[in-house]
């Protein structure tokens, strides 16, 4: 059967074939880069560089009171769509009211406070992979099709708009910054990493390279920083405005499981994941807060029967090495399943669980790809963030980038360590292939 999402790639790819061989002129293509160089939105960023202006700020201050009021009553009624309206006009609402230059400096700490968290995920990562048998890799290809445990398979519409969305913020942010300490920004635009969509923008780099430290430190953290607050947003939007939502237009139909704990015993009971849980132990779990009742008292080497969509499975459970107390039968990748409400038509079930999707996806990429792009890596925001903060702190040019070629080269071992089990799953894919093939 052929993949839905293989034919959208095949027919998003041959459109933009067809552009690109009709514009050639106008792309400069470097390697597997394309870059489809314009001017577009650089007066746009021009104006949102100067909107510290009396109305814009008084705007704001309006929004964040208003937004501050609305989650205060959503909070203390438990209305959460009156948390989430009120929870994303107060983030919008401090953003047109603090100056831009004041919020560059914030997102150059919150930089340097994610580059120190991610680099720490990367470090235990890597221990874990080296140490742990059967253990997952923190970091994973943001591609469609890849099943990353414990998130659905991404689709590849979801995957071209989460990317791009993604590249647009993350790049525009860098053009509005750059516009406040007055860099040249000579062209925006377009592109494509091989299949990857992506915005640009591209400014001076000897204006840059000349410009304050501070300011230099506030162009290159906008990108990651705005990820980082897009990904909030959609957090927030998913929680108190989709979740309620949802209630109206689906009931609970139980608990779907993506994976096993390598070596506990659910990896040993036959069943096939994906499945769904539809009662433990005679008792219907069709809901998230039916399951963790059910299970809340499961005690070491105690049988549980789990009837599935897949059959029924006797476990016998572990004890949990964290609490001797309590049993363990290894299922990881919990979600709730759900189906249509009778008054709500197909479509419309369909829809909804789309939109959701696509939320839940551009928080993923924004946070995961934010802060992977603030590691300590060579040209990536990170990367000139660390080499600037090393020139600083060094001032010999020589000892500066002896220090960022050390956390280069380390970060780029981590990362290697940290793909190795992706590429195993690469090797037996093909393998798999070429063996199945006539």
């Amino acid at each position: 059967m052929v993949s839905v999402d293989l034919i959208f790639a095949l027919v998003f790819y041959g459109i933009i074939l067809i552009i690109f061989f009709k514009t050639k002129k106008r792309w400069n293509i470097q390697g597997i880069l394309a870059l489809y160089k314009t001017k577009i939105g650089i007066n746009l960023m021009d104006k949102l560089a100067r909107k510290d202006k009396k109305n814009i700020i008084l705007t704001g201050i309006t929004l964040t009171i208003l937004g501050l009021i609305l989650t205060i009553i959503g909070l203390s009624s438990s209305q959460p769509y009156f948390t989430g309206i009120g929870s994303i006009l107060l983030i919008i609402g401090l953003l047109m009211a603090v100056p831009i230059k004041v919020l560059g400096h914030a997102g150059t700490i919150i930089g340097f406070f994610g580059m120190a968290f991610i680099f720490y995920i990367l470090i235990r990562s890597t221990i874990t992979l080296i140490f742990v048998e059967g253990a997952e890799s923190t970091i994973a290809p943001v591609l469609p099709g890849v099943k990353i445990p414990g998130l659905p398979i991404l689709s590849f519409w979801h995957w071209i708009i989460s990317i791009f969305i993604l590249a647009l913020v993350h790049e525009f942010s860098h053009g509005i910054l750059a516009r406040v300490y007055k860099l040249k920004i000579k062209s925006s635009g377009i592109g494509f990493l091989g299949p990857i969509l992506l915005a640009f923008v591209e400014p001076d780099e000897k204006q840059t390279a000349k410009a304050q430290k501070k300011a230099q430190l506030s162009m290159f953290a906008a990108g990651p920083f705005a990820n980082i607050i897009l990904a909030v947003l959609a957090l927030l939007f998913s929680m108190f405005i989709l979740a309620p939502l949802s209630e109206a237009i689906f009931d609970a139909d139980g608990i779907t499981v993506s994976n096993f704990t390598p070596g506990f015993p659910a990896e040993k009971s036959g069943l096939e994941v994906p499945f769904t849980i539809k009662s433990v132990n005679h008792i219907e779990t069709l809901s998230v807060v039916d399951f963790v009742d059910a299970t809340e008292g499961i005690n070491p080497n105690q049988e549980i029967i789990l009837n599935t969509d897949k059959g029924t499975a006797i476990i016998t459970t572990i004890e949990n090495p964290d609490n001797s107390s309590k049993g363990l039968i290894g299922i990881q990748g919990l979600s709730q399943k759900t189906k249509t409400k009778e008054n709500i038509s197909e479509f419309q079930g369909k829809s909804f669980r789309w939109i959701s999707m696509l939320f839940m996806w551009l928080f993923f990429i924004n946070l995961g790809v934010g802060l992977f792009n603030l590691l300590p890596l060579g040209p990536v925001d990170g990367g000139r963030m660390f080499h600037v903060a090393t020139l600083k702190i060094f001032k010999n040019k020589k000892t500066a980038k002896k220090v960022w070629l050390f956390a280069m080269y380390l970060i780029i071992f981590l990362i290697i360590v940290n793909f190795i089990p992706w590429i195993i799953k690469l090797l037996k894919f093909i393998t798999g292939l070429i063996s199945a093939a006539p």
